[in-house]
């Protein structure tokens, strides 16, 4: 993620704060998660999807109103960050 969009990264904090390092999961309402996050629901969904070298998963439960993730291994975020600055594409954005 480098040093680029703030969001983004607070939001990449905040899951990490929320999981469970033993499984790598975590499950949090998606209201709390994006005022923790400081966004709007709606734009926390945006942010999730462009979390693909932090991120091995998400979903929302629309029952609960749950945000369900898995976190990538390290090895798999680094070994991501990689393959997509080789490829060209900024991973800050």
């Amino acid at each position: 993620m480098g040093n680029g969009d703030p969001p983004l990264r607070l939001t990449a904090l905040c899951l990490a704060a929320h999981t469970d390092l033993s499984t790598g999961r975590g499950c949090a309402d998606v209201d709390r998660i994006a005022r923790e996050c400081g966004l709007v629901p709606e734009a926390l969904f945006p942010a999730l999807d462009q979390l693909v070298t932090f991120l091995a998963s998400w979903t929302m439960a629309l029952a609960s109103g749950d945000l369900q993730w898995e976190l990538l291994p390290t090895a798999n975020q680094d070994q991501r960050a990689t393959d997509r600055f080789d490829a060209g594409v900024n991973p800050e954005r």
